[in-house]
């Protein structure tokens, strides 16, 4: 009896694995038979003709192993996974894989490839593979049907969109699905385990075949059936039912893929509201392009075995995250938001830089679009009011904790007419909202926070005269709704200058391949080099990224690895052939009074160094003048080209 406990789950593993392993080749032949393949194109970094639909294999022996537990006679186990389940899921999964077959051979619109996923989900919801519960609630039956839909479209197409590179998604299915089972076995359910400890072995057989460099492609046969075998195993355990089991195991296990996906969507719904018709994804969110996470990191010089390697490390991370939060529940909230932090730093920092950018210039298009004037004058009031209103909310919520939410309410609204009417009519008192504010100067948000700060003080000082005391508010809740006002009114107006700085530098610190003509070195860190880097910045919102700022030169050691205006200063001109060697740069842009000496000795470095320089500086001529003052006229100001 505990032998065959021990034996059954390498058997298992060996019997999805040798059946993939011994049928993969025949797979491979009678792809290139049929002419399934895959050839080299713009969308596809395959340099040869590969055999595809290899994926066929892995279905035939995921459902071997499958077999290899139902109707052996093993001593009976336990879990959710039947018999009965698995019949049921051979028919569904057949359909999956017939469609995966029309597609690599004749190809399927996205449309309707979406919809028989739609189909077979639908199918899986009539077998009562379903939700159920989301917190231990039972939820109304269109909500759960739709969740249930939901679920298995985004883990299909979350591992449709990431087969985009050798060995990538059957590497990444192993860890999900023993993940997955980790848990199963937590929970004292070898049946479920066993399915995906089998289904494991199907993807390790292929991966022998599919790993860099890769002799066949899994195919939408193989990555559609992936993706929706682990949908339906995860859903069809009961595991949802549970936060940990639901979101930290299932969903965290195949994290890589999802975010990948989200990634996708994020990135081309953005392209689509922005119409970039320069874009190959200007189509929509249905049409490929080039910038998966696969693709970002093979960018950045990394090949394919390592991408590969460093994305199976990064999902087995996820999943660690996934088990310590089943062995540790009463610390998975902390578990939880400590891996979220971690994540965020890396995804900010690293992986969603061309997301984040679009993003901000189609916010940075929304605020610069032109309106009619009367639209401004309502529009800011209205937002003005509402944010002053939210703030005072806050303060009380937060000020009087033990106080009731009605009770909390009579307050609010006391309170309301004197603080929020006062301080907005002290914004119209100071003009604010006839200024530009994506355009306006420090001075100008100085005098809005002085603007507020009055309002404030007068609201402070009515609410005195009229309100109760066990009403109105005390001196530390006056302050921290000021405080509060102000940086949400104040944070709103410089909210257009703020994402064009953020967008801005990270374009032009780490730009695409598709975009970068020239990576540049600025000589100076004065008000002229400022005015230029601006300028770029500003081209970079535009959309004609095609400078990317390296980092910056001054001669003061002073300045030397430290940080000017978000760039790193590099050295100065006795360090110039160290960071020649240690960086990519194609040119040097002097943007400051350097003496004759040193722009030949610049020139000459360039020379050696096959680089480009150049000069920015602009100088005011005048047009017209009544005297001979304009030939004395010659200004440096914050005009020119690089």
């Amino acid at each position: 009896m505990a032998a065959e406990g021990l034996l059954k789950y390498p058997f298992i593993f060996f019997c999805g694995f040798l059946t993939s392993y011994l049928l993969t080749p025949a797979v491979a032949q009678l792809a290139k038979f049929l002419g399934i393949v895959d050839h080299p194109s713009e969308r596809r970094i395959n340099q040869r003709i590969i055999p595809s639909s290899g994926g066929l294999a892995v279905f035939i022996g995921f459902h071997v192993a499958c077999a290899a537990i139902f109707l052996l006679p093993w001593t009976p186990f336990h879990g959710k996974l039947t018999f009965s389940w698995w019949i049921h899921y051979l028919l569904v999964s057949t359909g999956i894989i017939v469609v995966g077959l029309v597609d690599d051979s004749v190809g399927i619109r996205p449309r309707w490839k979406l919809l028989l996923q739609i189909v077979a989900a639908l199918c899986m919801y009539q077998l009562d593979v379903r939700v159920g519960k989301v917190l231990g609630m039972e939820l109304p039956a269109l909500v759960d049907m739709t969740m249930t839909v939901l679920w298995f479209v985004v883990i299909t197409n979350a591992f449709n969109l990431i087969d985009g590179m050798d060995g990538l998604a059957s590497g990444l299915a192993i860890i999900a699905s023993l993940g997955i089972a980790g848990s199963f076995l937590v929970g004292y359910r070898p049946t479920d385990a066993l399915v995906l400890i089998g289904f494991a072995g199907a993807c390790a057989g292929f991966l022998r075949y599919n790993f860099h460099p890769a002799s066949i492609f899994l195919g939408d046969t193989g990555s559609l059936f992936i993706g929706f075998t682990l949908a339906a195993v995860a859903l069809s355990t009961g595991a949802k039912g549970t936060v940990f089991a639901s979101v930290g195991v299932p969903l965290l296990a195949v994290g890589i893929p999802i975010f990948d996906a989200a990634l996708a969507v994020w990135r081309r719904s953005v392209r689509k509201l922005l119409r970039d018709t320069s874009s190959a994804t200007d189509g929509g969110i249905m049409h490929y392009d080039m910038e998966h996470l696969h693709h970002r990191l093979m960018s950045w010089g990394l090949t394919q075995p390592r991408v590969a390697l460093l994305l199976y490390a990064s999902n087995v991370a996820l999943v660690s995250v996934a088990m310590l939060s089943l062995l540790y529940r009463s610390q998975a909230v902390g578990i939880y938001l400590l891996a979220f932090v971690v994540a965020a730093y890396f995804i900010f920092r690293h992986v969603a830089r061309i997301e984040l950018k679009e993003s901000g210039t189609a916010i940075l298009h929304g605020f610069r679009r032109p309106t009619h004037p009367l639209v401004a004058i309502l529009l800011w009031p209205a937002l003005d009011v509402l944010l002053l209103a939210t703030s005072l909310g806050i303060t009380l919520y937060l000020g009087r904790p033990t106080t009731s939410l009605m009770h909390l309410k009579d307050i609010w609204f006391a309170n309301l007419p004197m603080f929020c009417g006062a301080t907005s009519i002290a914004l119209f008192l100071s003009r604010t909202y006839s200024c530009v504010w994506s355009r306006a100067r420090i001075s100008e948000f100085v005098f809005l926070i002085l603007a507020l700060s009055a309002g404030g003080a007068s609201g402070a000082g009515l609410a005195r005269i009229v309100l109760r005391d066990e009403v109105r508010l005390t001196n530390p809740e006056g302050a921290f709704f000021l405080v509060l006002g102000v940086l949400f009114i104040v944070g709103l107006r410089a909210l257009p200058q703020v994402i064009a700085d953020l967008i801005g530098l990270s374009a032009t610190r780490t730009p695409s391949e598709q975009t970068v003509s020239r990576r540049i070195l600025v000589y100076g860190t004065g008000n002229q080099s400022r005015s230029l880097l601006k300028r770029l910045s500003a081209a970079v919102t535009n959309g004609s990224d095609a400078v990317s700022v390296v980092g910056l030169l001054d001669d003061d050691p002073n300045y030397r690895n430290r940080t000017v205006y978000g760039y790193r200063v590099l050295g100065g001109l006795k360090d110039i052939i160290v960071t020649l060697q240690s960086y990519d740069i194609d040119g040097i842009v002097i943007a400051t009074h350097l003496e004759a000496a040193k722009v030949e000795t610049l020139l000459r470095v360039a020379k050696n160094y096959s680089l480009t320089v150049s000069s920015w500086s602009v100088r005011e001529e005048a047009l017209y003048a009544p005297s001979n003052e304009a030939d004395d006229e010659s200004r440096d100001l914050a005009y020119g080209n690089v």
